[in-house]
């Protein structure tokens, strides 16, 4: 072979960034799969969230159904039916 066409590098950079290319597609897709597989977005986002639509549907910091039985309308919430008892004097 001709030592002049092993010295040639034109082209070199093109085919080394094409590879890196594939790598960083063929790595973010197997995170992205992984990250659906486990629902790892879903956890983030849902964990916090629940005491807050907690607090923003019944005004009470809980989770799921914990929090509609502290709803200021459901009966144990409510204020006595008996009134205040009258001063002593």
């Amino acid at each position: 072979m001709d030592m002049k066409r092993l010295r040639n590098q034109a082209g070199q950079m093109t085919v080394e960034a094409i590879l890196i290319m594939i790598i960083l597609l063929s790595v973010s897709l197997a995170v992205s799969r992984y990250m659906r597989s486990e629902k790892l977005v879903a956890k983030i986002v849902e964990g916090p969230w629940l005491p807050i639509r907690g607090m923003i549907e019944n005004g009470v910091w809980a989770k799921g159904n914990a929090a509609k039985a502290g709803h200021p309308s459901q009966p144990q919430r409510h204020s006595s039916n008996s009134g205040d008892e009258p001063p002593t004097t």
